[in-house]
């Protein structure tokens, strides 16, 4: 995972909910926790590191209000500048709509994450898409709080598009698989 991210998250984390920002931090192995925070911005960091960070946010919030959070994230997180283009472009073809995100998201994760699932958008309608992620690297798709953060973060196109919808995931480990529905 590229280490902004990871870093953004905290960052975003420390603003929005400080009084358990400091206990996320202290769920974080020592080792993992110091080389997240002082990569640069454009480094690769090693998913036995970057696994943590979910796992801690959830640990210490729980899982609804990490969700919350983790949805509210995917907005400002695509502000930045390497994103922004990305997804401007995206909106003029295809206009402000949940479908829209989804397409976008195997571009965008390219961004964040390597070497970690191959990404494959299999439809998107007027009222709902799918989109796959396969040959997930075992310690993602082992790692349950990995997958939750995904479907959190990923559910947040709804925010973005002030748009009421769900976001189903299915997670096959033994094929190492994560399914994802938008339906809206």
């Amino acid at each position: 995972m590229r280490a902004r991210s990871a870093q953004d998250w905290l960052a975003y984390l420390e603003q929005r909910a400080p009084e358990a920002f400091p206990a996320v931090l202290a769920e974080i192995p020592e080792t993992s926790r110091e080389l997240i925070l002082s990569a640069a911005k454009t480094e690769w960091i090693d998913v036995a590191h970057d696994r943590f960070v979910p796992h801690a946010t959830i640990e210490v919030l729980g899982l609804d209000e990490a969700t919350r959070l983790w949805a509210e994230f995917i907005g400002s997180h695509l502000e930045a500048p390497l994103f922004r283009g990305l997804v401007d472009a995206m909106i003029r073809l295809f206009g402000l709509s949940p479908s829209t995100f989804v397409r976008l998201t195997p571009r965008a994760w390219k961004q964040s994450f390597r070497d970690c699932c191959e990404i494959n958008v299999q439809e998107t309608e007027e009222r709902h898409a799918r989109l796959a992620f396969s040959e997930v690297h075992e310690e993602i798709i082992t790692w349950r709080a990995y997958p939750q953060s995904w479907r959190a973060v990923l559910s947040g196109v709804f925010n973005l598009t002030k748009i009421e919808g769900e976001l189903d995931m299915k997670v096959d480990v033994e094929a190492r698989r994560i399914d994802m529905h938008w339906h809206w």
